[in-house]
């Protein structure tokens, strides 16, 4: 099982949202890596906010029972169990069945769910770049 920190660097975020991004720092269980991006993205200005990669088989699931209330996008881009939470999170298996969660501080989109499902595009980038390392393309 491939690490979050394996999936993606500081240079494919600040690519995908902005900003100047930290290296990641990984943390266990989960296959978790956390980046920091400040200065000005591509939604405003970022002071310590947190981006995180998961690489954890339960996360698809889980996340559909948590967040069943919050305005959801489906990312048909990245496979058709694809979705993004309107607090900030991409959820979507790689080829291999690998579960992958991307999820932004959502306070980058100014705390709002419509500005995060407006940033699709940027997660969408991230999501193609860290299933490609996955799959090895």
């Amino acid at each position: 099982m491939a690490d979050g920190c394996s999936l993606v660097t500081p240079e494919d975020i600040a690519s995908a949202f902005g900003g100047t991004v930290s290296a990641g720092v990984p943390e266990a269980p989960g296959n978790t890596c956390h980046f920091i991006i400040n200065g000005q993205t591509k939604f405003g200005p970022a002071k310590d906010i947190k981006l995180d990669v998961f690489n954890a088989p339960w996360m698809i699931d889980r996340t559909n029972a948590m967040y069943d209330h919050v305005p959801k996008a489906d990312i048909p881009e990245l496979g058709p169990d694809a979705f993004l939470v309107g607090t900030g999170a991409l959820h979507f298996k790689a080829e291999n069945g690998t579960e992958i969660m991307i999820g932004v501080d959502y306070n980058l989109f100014g705390g709002e769910t419509k500005q995060t499902l407006a940033a699709k595009d940027s997660f969408v980038q991230l999501g193609k770049i860290a299933a490609s390392h996955i799959h090895g393309k």
